[in-house]
């Protein structure tokens, strides 16, 4: 038996429920350190049977969202949305449930009452990071407010420093704000280059604190691509993929790899054009 001092659905939802026993479950907190030090304290059996709960929701009402869970994770969101007013109507403070509420609204389209549940989500409980990561991607995503996205995702890493999913997203804020500055002007290098300089550093910073977090190579890729670097983002995707096959991430991967190949592509006709030119 074990105590683990965090919230589960801080965990990415599902990763520490998949884990097989609660040594593998123990590793994973260990290999991603943002998951530690939040507010509740669940005992776990080894079978992963949740037997105590510390903090100010039951057993019942937790076990409750955890099946809203999975009812999302099969696509079945009717379920899912009656599981969460179920337990909201049981526990109207519950940040994780207005969180998951807010998810569910925004897979219907619902995006301002996606956006009003999260901040409730927040007001609940504003040490939530990810309702702060998930407000900052509605903003991002939808609303293509960058201020905000950007604020949001900084009260993440204020929160929790380890939070590598916040710093790719905080990267992401200044590389669309640089694709947006190249639509429509080839002028302003200071500022394309700041942009271009903190986008690197925010999905350099998230890829060592999270290697596994594949979605910050491509990012990085277009960067340099988009910064006119073609043959050093050439040697960054060759590197990133002898990476990827030496560690056996090939199918896991296989959506950033697939993207990884059409920045090698347009990086390598973009280098062929470069040197005809010269």
């Amino acid at each position: 038996m074990a105590t683990l001092t965090t919230n589960i659905f801080k965990l990415g939802d599902s990763r520490l429920l998949g884990a097989k026993n609660i040594d593998e479950a123990l590793k994973w907190l260990n290999f991603n350190k943002s998951a530690i030090g939040f507010n509740y304290i669940y005992t776990l059996k080894d079978d992963n049977t949740i037997i105590e709960t510390v903090g100010d929701i039951d057993q019942e009402g937790l076990m409750s969202l955890l099946s809203g869970v999975q009812a999302l994770q099969s696509n079945n969101i009717q379920d899912a949305q009656l599981i969460v007013n179920n337990v909201l109507t049981a526990h109207p403070r519950y940040s994780e449930a207005y969180r998951l509420k807010s998810y569910i609204s925004g897979q219907l389209g619902n995006y301002d009452e996606s956006l009003k549940d999260i901040e409730i989500a927040i007001d609940c409980d504003s040490s939530n990071t990810l309702a702060w990561l998930h407000k900052g991607r509605l903003y991002l995503d939808i609303y293509k407010k960058y201020d905000e996205a950007k604020s949001c995702f900084e009260q993440c890493v204020k929160i929790d420093g380890y939070m590598y999913e916040a710093y790719h997203d905080l990267g992401l804020v200044y590389l669309q704000q640089l694709e947006d500055l190249l639509k429509i002007s080839q002028e302003g290098d200071n500022e394309k280059q700041y942009l271009y300089e903190k986008s690197y550093d925010f999905f350099r910073k998230s890829s060592i604190l999270n290697p596994r977090y594949f979605a910050n190579y491509p990012r990085i890729a277009r960067l340099q691509l988009l910064h006119t670097d073609f043959e050093q983002c050439l040697s960054f995707i060759e590197e990133t993929m002898n990476w990827l096959r030496a560690n056996g991430f090939c199918d896991i991967a296989g959506k950033e790899i697939k993207i990884l190949k059409q920045i090698y592509a347009e990086a390598q006709s973009a280098l062929i054009k470069q040197r005809k030119e010269m």
